[in-house]
């Protein structure tokens, strides 16, 4: 196990247990992270969780039948589900900027940074430097955005960033040395499977952060309509069944009768009336 893992994960392990230890050792901050981890497992946060989860191995299951796969990749894998993975299918719940936010997944993952990000995941430096880079830097990051919060402390903001520069430069430049002494013996199919599977889940990954964009947008009108409908159950399941046909699966139908044909309903509203708005979006113009 510890052979797969990189000499900054496992100074990151280190920390993070270290860290976790401090907390539990400390009653006022564990009974905060408590309160923390209770709120972070509500059902609203679990279930799509779990669905990101059940994809991802779907996605693992699929990529194994391949002759090129290896289970070392799973670690990368896993690291990019989590830290990339599960923050695009939440921020699409949270999207108002349409199909812009989807094409922009892939668009991070095309710009020059990957192959600094690739260079910088792949090439590390030994477990005692990392034990004692990876605290310089958070703390230099923090202070950063401390300094941010306000106006006077803008000289002091100008340093950092220099600072961070300077390190950010000097930790490429390192990396960028170790990479050419060792690169001959490395293989080099496993550095480009390692270099593309970041690239190849942004885009399967679309599907999913797209449809929690859907649901999300359903979820918010339907909220809304039912402070303009009357208290009949057996209405309101008509009314959203009605608009989820019209609708679909297209984030901008959703929208659009949100923004415009909402507003024409009102909780007295008899069944021709409903019908009528139906009738008026579907002679809309989209373009999807």
């Amino acid at each position: 196990m510890i052979d797969i893992l990189s000499s900054r994960e496992i100074a990151s392990a280190i920390w993070f247990i270290v860290i976790l230890i401090f907390i539990f050792l400390n009653p006022t901050i564990r009974a905060s992270a408590f309160k923390v981890i209770q709120a972070a497992t509500a059902k609203q946060i679990v279930i799509p969780f779990i669905i990101i989860i059940l994809y991802s191995m779907i996605l693992v299951i699929l990529a194994s039948k391949f002759s090129f796969w290896e289970w070392k990749y799973l670690k990368d894998i896993a690291f990019w589900v989590t830290i990339t993975g599960v923050p695009v299918c939440f921020g699409a719940i949270t999207n108002n900027n349409n199909n812009d936010f989807f094409i922009s997944i892939l668009k991070n993952n095309l710009k020059f940074i990957v192959i600094v990000e690739f260079l910088l995941s792949s090439f590390t430096f030994n477990i005692f430097v990392e034990l004692l880079l990876l605290p310089f830097l958070t703390l230099l990051f923090l202070l950063h955005a401390v300094a941010d919060t306000k106006e006077e402390y803008y000289k002091v903001k100008k340093l950092l960033s220099f600072i961070l520069s300077f390190v950010g430069f000097a930790v490429l430049g390192l990396t960028i040395k170790i990479a050419v002494a060792t690169y001959v013996t490395l293989n080099s199919v496993d550095l480009l499977i390692t270099f593309f599977i970041p690239i190849v889940l942004s885009a399967l990954f679309i599907p999913i952060a797209y449809g929690y964009a859907v649901l999300a947008k359903y979820q918010e009108l339907f909220i809304m309509m039912s402070f303009k409908e009357p208290k009949d159950k057996r209405i309101r399941r008509m009314h959203r069944w009605e608009i989820m046909k019209v609708c679909k699966l297209s984030y901008k139908r959703v929208t659009y009768f949100r923004e415009v044909c909402l507003k024409e309903m009102y909780v007295n509203m008899s069944q021709e009336e409903f019908y009528k708005i139906i009738e008026k979006f579907k002679q809309a113009r989209f373009n999807g």
